[in-house]
């Protein structure tokens, strides 16, 4: 199996975390458990496709994918071969890049076309086709490059955030609030719509 975790472009380390790709020629049936981390993201298969049980069923997985906060593990199980390439989001940024209410996705992954069909269509035939996964980042790079001049910034929500990280999550919930001047349930509210969970749980996400 090879696993690669590449960064974004400079001007895209407040939006992206990084991208990462997995392959894996054999046809070996595996079931990997999948542990929260605090990060949204975009995926798009290239091998064979994916199962995935998040809510005790089996699913056929669709070849690009949107996954939002998910509080609790989830299993995964290939089919076959394995080509995958994934965009792993800041907290904020879905919300930031797209508008989306990530309240709305947490605890699912959902089909790409269902949410951002027509956002995604200049480059998913490259994402879902079996080529070079270099080219492929270099098409991820320019594509949300030429989304930033559109951006309206979240910028309490990526302040708090970045002091959550900073701190290694031991930064008390009243000293973030505080830092951005909101209250308390304003900064849970307004985390909930942008983020798809509240600020606690981020914080249970990055333990110290």
């Amino acid at each position: 199996m090879m696993y690669e975790r590449v960064s974004p472009s400079s001007t895209l380390k407040d939006l992206i975390e990084c991208y990462w790709v997995i392959e894996d020629e054999s046809k070996e049936i595996h079931q990997q458990k999948i542990i929260p981390d605090g990060f949204p993201e975009i995926i798009f298969h290239y091998g064979d496709n994916y199962r995935i049980n998040i809510s005790g069923e089996w699913e056929t997985q669709s070849k690009a994918l949107l996954a939002g906060q998910i509080k609790n593990h989830f299993y995964l199980e290939n089919t076959g071969t394995t080509g995958m390439i994934g965009i792993k989001f800041k907290p904020y940024a879905l919300a930031e890049l797209f508008y989306l209410n990530m309240d709305e996705f947490t605890d699912s992954v959902v089909d790409l076309d269902l949410i951002l069909k027509e956002e995604f269509e200049p480059i998913k035939g490259l994402m879902t086709k079996n080529s070079d996964h270099e080219l492929k980042i270099v098409a991820l790079n320019t594509f949300f490059q030429e989304l930033i001049p559109e951006l309206a910034p979240i910028e309490k929500i990526r302040s708090a955030i970045d002091l959550i990280l900073d701190s290694n999550a031991s930064v008390p919930i009243s000293d973030i609030s505080a830092s951005v001047n909101l209250s308390e349930r304003q900064l849970e509210r307004l985390f909930k719509k942008i983020c798809g969970i509240i600020a606690k749980i981020l914080l249970q996400d990055h333990p110290i």
